[in-house]
């Protein structure tokens, strides 16, 4: 296991590794993508290491959570996905007051979150600038903010990133 392991990381630093990974990682460590080495762990994780700092990186296959923790904090995505289903009602509520008013809003918007060493959510925006809804893309974000999550083990930050599709119920 350990020469699958050698050689996926001596790959990943030739630049075959995912770019959305590697984007994320600078991101994650304020550090520019050309300075990021990644490694590739047996789980299909990533640990990014860049200008100092270390981040782990997971981009699952499915529909979900792209997480890249800094620091040593870290929770599962499973405890993230969690949290999002109990309060996806917010969510809702959010996209349905917003649709009264615009019946054909559809998309999808990522949110970029920091949950802290204690488990609140210290800040939330939205990734990138979509096409939706200003007020849709406020509401939830400020929704997000509200969250508590588990507390990280390691006592570290988690930053996450997390993507909503909207789309009107029967479509």
């Amino acid at each position: 296991m350990r020469v699958v392991l050698c050689i996926a990381w001596a790959l990943s630093l030739a630049g075959c590794a995912n770019p959305r990974i590697r984007r994320e990682a600078a991101s994650t460590l304020r550090c520019p993508e050309g300075e990021i080495e990644l490694k590739q762990l047996e789980d299909g994780d990533w640990f990014a290491k860049g200008c100092g700092r270390g981040a782990f990186c997971t981009f699952p296959a499915s529909a979900g959570a792209e997480v890249c923790r800094g620091g040593v904090g870290w929770l599962n995505k499973e405890e993230i996905r969690q949290v999002i289903t109990e309060h996806i009602d917010e969510i809702r509520y959010c996209y349905d007051r917003e649709l009264t008013n615009s019946p054909n809003l559809a998309g999808k918007m990522t949110v970029k979150f920091t949950i802290t060493a204690s488990g609140s959510v210290s800040s939330s925006d939205v990734a990138q600038p979509s096409a939706l809804n200003s007020a849709l893309e406020e509401c939830v974000a400020a929704r997000v903010r509200t969250w508590t999550f588990p507390k990280p083990s390691g006592g570290g930050v988690v930053l996450v990133t997390y993507p909503f599709t909207f789309k009107p119920f029967g479509t």
